[in-house]
This record gives structure tokens, sequence and C-alpha cells, in this order.
């Protein structure tokens, strides 16, 4: 009998590992961690450590015990790819390696649990304990004028350090600040209207912020909010499920008050964050239910550009810190000095610091995510190496990173995510300015509103395409490739919701289109031959068309 272990405070004791602090996709994926690992799968007296294959990079360097083993879905696009088998999804690698049963806990997600039923047989652990709660409720208004805290103190601050920086673009974007947005519960009530929903829950720390004004940053789960359309109150239900995951452990939630208020319809569910012990005692499990972390994820995208002026703070700051930072590294690295990958890092967390301190940004961060790692040590994500030297053989320093910045009250009120990379030999130096300028040219003017994430694919790839041959010469991509859109199956970016998982991406095939006020990240990455280059900038797309905010 196999057991599958989410709980990020069973998974310390497990395997030593931290699943915030040792790996990218909890970091990232801010309201569904829980649907993408990492995750230990106990078979015997082995424990299979899963996760995206970006988690790959995030295991170098790491010492792993001989009764632990890494294995990964989803692979990661690169030119030529990894040895290591990728799984397509969750369920077929825990089905291969798992026994005929597989023990989990309740507080393993409705979707996770979904794709494993039918495929293993499940149970859930015995003598779980019960989630007492008890219920708030929160104006609907009350939630409108909380979240929309401080926009015009971070407007007008954004308008000064622009001003200040020269950023061509000051005049759109701060004709854009100054719109009124629509409410966010009149968006969501179209998106409820669209789906036949008549309430949504919502379970994951983000998704009952921007639903009931609970600061995320104090949020460390067992907090539930439902919305009923049309409403003037959103109810919370705080439970003690928090107290029990301490202990490693989850159970049935026991909320009677609550279940009587929930209307009759269908009730959309956040199905990659509820646990089934939610599921299960909220009655959901005989009622008409429709999966809704995608809508919620939508929503999100959507209304985005309502906390622009807190998303412009964030990426100038950003920019300006990993600018400053791969500056030091090279000219230490002329001057022959000693530096390493997690010196690098140093000097990015002390220049967001010193640029928050000399516009007096009055706001507080946190680094979001580091994906910071030499070309010869690793062409797919990967934390940064301590001790690892920058010498020639090095190849490059690609530097993927973002911070998340909260207001007064600890909402999370924008992120960043932005690349930079620093190369070591004229080759590649080259090849990093040609994809610099596909972004800058022809990836990011395509995303105009009405454009769909598939069109900005085409005109990046069809972009690169003008330069394949001399970077065939180059040797830093295969010679075979005619068209770069025949062999990159990967995004050239995505929308951000306060998080970088994304529903729309700018990918082949991705039909839905750009609206006016969604926040963009465009990205080009390229990982070949011990290289790896990353570029990456944000824009607001606007009546007019996208306006970067980054540079």
């Amino acid at each position: 009998m196999a057991e599958l272990v989410i709980n990020q405070y069973q998974y310390k004791k497990e395997t030593g590992f931290d699943i915030f602090e040792d790996y990218l996709f909890p970091k990232l994926q801010l309201a569904s961690w829980k649907m993408h690992g990492p995750f230990a799968l106990k078979v015997g007296e082995n424990i299979y450590l899963g996760g995206r294959f970006h988690e790959r990079g995030y295991h170098q360097g790491r010492v792993i015990p001989t009764n632990m083993k890494p294995i990964y879905i989803r692979p990661y696009f690169l030119f030529e790819p990894q040895p290591e088998k990728a799984y397509p999804d969750l369920a077929s690698a825990i089905t291969e390696l798992a026994d005929k049963e597989l023990v989990v806990d309740y507080d393993i997600p409705v979707a996770f649990y979904t794709q494993l039923l039918g495929k293993i047989e499940l149970k859930f652990k015995p003598n779980s304990p019960q989630i007492n709660s008890r219920i708030l409720e929160q104006p609907v208004d009350a939630v409108e004028k909380l979240l929309n805290n401080s926009y015009h103190a971070a407007a007008k601050l954004a308008e000064e350090i622009m001003e200040d920086k020269k950023i061509p673009q000051i005049s759109s974007l701060s004709k854009f600040m100054e719109r009124s947005f629509p409410s966010r519960f009149a968006v969501l009530d179209r998106y409820m209207g669209e789906n036949d929903i008549q309430a949504i829950i919502a379970t994951s720390p983000l998704n009952v912020q921007e639903l009931a004004a609970v600061p995320q940053r104090t949020n460390e789960g067992g907090i539930l909010a439902m919305y009923i359309k049309g409403g003037d109150e959103v109810i919370i239900l705080h439970t003690d499920e928090l107290k029990e995951l301490r202990k490693g452990r989850s159970g049935i939630l026991n909320a009677p008050q609550f279940l009587s208020l929930v209307p009759d319809g269908v009730i959309g569910v956040e199905d990659e964050d509820m646990g089934m012990g939610q599921l299960i005692g909220l009655g959901l499990d005989s009622k008409k239910v429709k999966f809704a972390s995608t809508l919620l994820r939508d929503w999100r995208e959507e209304i985005a550009g309502a906390d622009l002026p807190f998303y412009i703070l964030c990426a100038l700051s950003t920019s300006h810190a990993i600018e400053r930072a791969l500056g030091e590294a090279e000219h230490r690295y002329r001057e022959d000095w000693f530096v390493t990958e997690e010196d690098i890092f140093a000097f990015f967390k002390a220049s967001v610091d010193s640029f928050k301190n000399k516009y007096g940004i009055p706001f507080s961060h946190e680094i979001y995510f580091a994906n910071l790692h030499s070309g010869n040590r690793s062409e797919s994500p990967s934390s940064y190496k301590p001790g690892y030297q920058l010498t020639a053989a090095n190849n490059s320093i690609k530097y993927d990173t973002g911070i998340k910045m909260y207001d007064s009250y600890g909402f999370l009120r924008g992120v960043s995510d932005l690349a930079r990379t620093l190369c070591f030999n004229e080759a590649g130096q080259t090849v990093y300015e040609y994809l610099e300028k596909v972004q800058l040219e022809q990836g990011i003017p395509a995303a105009v509103p009405g454009a769909t994430g598939e069109d900005v694919y085409l005109a990046a790839c069809r972009g690169v395409d003008k330069y394949l041959d001399d970077i065939k010469q180059k040797n830093l991509v295969p010679a075979s490739i005619i068209h770069l859109e025949d062999v990159y199956s990967r995004d050239v970016g995505h929308t951000m919701g306060k998080e970088e998982p994304a529903n729309l991406c700018f990918k082949k095939g991705e039909k839905a289109q750009f609206k006016v006020g969604m926040i963009c990240c465009f990205e080009l990455q390229w990982g070949y031959r011990g290289h790896g280059f990353g570029i990456e900038d944000s824009f607001v797309i606007t009546e007019e068309g996208p306006v970067i905010f980054s540079r």
C-alpha cells in the first residue's frame, strides 16, 4: 500500500525538504501549488519526490537520501531534452509507481483526487480529526474599499519614479491609471452567469483575499469564502484546519451553519486547492458542483489592471535590481574577483532595498521566486548554487525573478516576473540581443486587444526565424530547425493575476483573447549546449495596445 503526502508540514518531516523554501512551483502557484507538487509518494521503504520538471534544477547540489528518488511531470522545453523521464501528469506517475491502493489525507485537492479516481483504489487516512469552524460576514462594498486602499498613493509614486527614470511610456501609463475600473464583483457576476454558477467557494489564500479581503500574507490556510451571485456580502468560514495541518493531518470539515447558507443550484468550487475534507464537510459531494479554479483565474487576470500602480512598482524595482546585480557580477568577473551565483542573489536583494529606500516606497515586499543559474550548470530553471563561481566556462547567467508587494493591511497588490541574462561570450551575447529585439519589435506589439495568445506566439517565432541562420552558425540552436514554431513547444509569455500561472498563455493553439486591463509578461527562454538565455518584460493592455512598464 502506498501513501501520498501533500501536507507541507508532513512533507518536511518525511523528506527534510521545505516545500516553500526548497522548490519553485509552490512559490509561483499561489492558488494551486498542491496540484503541481512537490509531493511525496511513499512506497514501502522508498519515497518518490514528485514535482514539475522545473524542480530538476532545484534538486541540484542537495544531498538526497538513497531511499528517495526525484520524479518529474510535464517536461520543460529544451532544444535537447534532458534524459530523465517526465510523466505527462500526476495520475500517470502515481499509478505507475504506487501499489494497487493509495492512502490519501483529506487535504488532497478535489481536482487531484478526481484525476486519480478510477485509476487506483483510494483510501482516506483513518482516525482523521474533525475540523470545526465559525462564520463571519464581509459586505462586498467593504471588500472593494479595502482592496482599493492606497491606490492613488501608489499611482502617484509610480508616476514620480517613471518620470525620474525617464520611462518613455509614462504618458500612456499615467492616463491608464486615471481611469475608473468596474467592480470586481460585477466582473465575477458575469463569469458566474456565463458558467451557470449560483455561488462560488474559494479556499486558497490568494482567492480568499480577492473575494473576501482576508489578507493573503497572513492567511496560512483553513479559511474559506463564499460569494453568491449578485449578493451584498461574502460569507467567510474560519476553521481550525491549520492547527491540524501543522500536526501533519487533516479531516472532514464540520460546518452545519455554513452548509445551511449554501444555495440551491450549481456551486463553483476552487478545485485545485479545496480539499476533499472541505468538499465532503460542506455536503458538496451531493450537490451540483462545477470546477471553478480556471474561472477564478480568468477573473483575476481580467481585473489585474485595477492594481497597475503596484505592478509598476514591482517591475521597476525588479528590473533595476536584476540589472544592478548582473552588472556588479560582470564587473567583478572582469576584474578577476571571486564571485558566485549566491553573490548575485545577495546583490539583487540589496538593490531592491536601496531602490525602495531611494524613492520612499512604503509598501513591504518579499522575493516571489528566483531562477538564477549558469548555463553550463543547468539549461532549465534552477535556484542559485552556493559557492558556484562565475568563470568563462559558465557561458551565461540567467536571472528570472520577481517580487511580491503588500500594502499596509497585508493584501498582495502586485507581483513581478522579469528575466535578464549575462553572457560570457560574443556568440551568446548576439543571440541574447536577437531575442530581446524580437520581444520588443514583434512579440509584445502583437498583444493588442482582441488578439489571441497564438497571435503573439507566432509573431515571436517568426521574428526569431529571421535570425535562425546566424544562430545556427553560432551553434546555439539545432541545425535541423527550419521554423521555430515547428519545435518550440512552450509559451512565450502569459497574463498575470497576482501569480505567474495563467490561463491565457502565449502559445500555439491558444485562442483566448487579450482584454483591456490585463497585465502580461512576454518571455523568450532559450536553453542549448550549456547556454541558458532568458529575456522577459511586463506590459499592460490598453485600448491603444500593449504598453511596457518594466523598462
